[in-house]
């Protein structure tokens, strides 16, 4: 419940200070979130309060901006083919990555430095956002018409 009212005002504020910026923000509040998830113990509990703020706001971020970070960038023609292939490279990733978790924890018994990697990953998500640069329109338009032209007879 907390996720769908924080998804209204990350939108907005989105649209106020820019997608981009929340997108990568969205990164670096769920590394902040999975480091302080890392540090939970049971003589913490305060952290739990804190990892459930950071991370669910910074996760609420990436649903709502991922899907328009595609469409801004590369528009709505090939949104679909686009969503699939992000799609089809996070799945592998999201069933690897918890058997890579208990194998860390059979290796370290504990999951702390497991976390923290996964924090550092996300943390790296944010640059790489702040890096990519949107295409020049025209650049792409002309790409796309000279695969749009109708085949000539032979």
């Amino acid at each position: 419940l907390v996720q769908i009212s924080l998804r209204f005002g990350i939108g907005w504020l989105g649209d106020s200070v820019g997608r981009m910026r929340m997108y990568a923000a969205s990164y670096v509040l769920q590394g902040i979130g999975l480091g302080v998830f890392a540090q939970l113990a049971p003589d913490r509990p305060l952290l739990l309060v804190l990892y459930f703020v950071i991370y669910a706001t910074g996760h609420a971020a990436w649903v709502v901006f991922q899907q328009t970070m595609i469409a801004d960038y590369f528009g709505i023609r090939r949104f679909a083919t686009l969503r699939g292939f992000s799609g089809a490279l996070q799945t592998p990733l999201g069933v690897a990555m918890p058997f890579f978790a208990g194998w860390m924890f059979d290796r370290q018994g504990d999951y702390r430095q497991t976390f923290m990697l996964f924090g550092a990953v996300a943390l790296t998500g944010a640059l790489a956002v702040l890096l990519i640069r949107r295409p020049l329109w025209s650049d792409a338009g002309a790409h796309e018409a000279a695969f749009e032209r109708p085949a000539t007879a032979r």
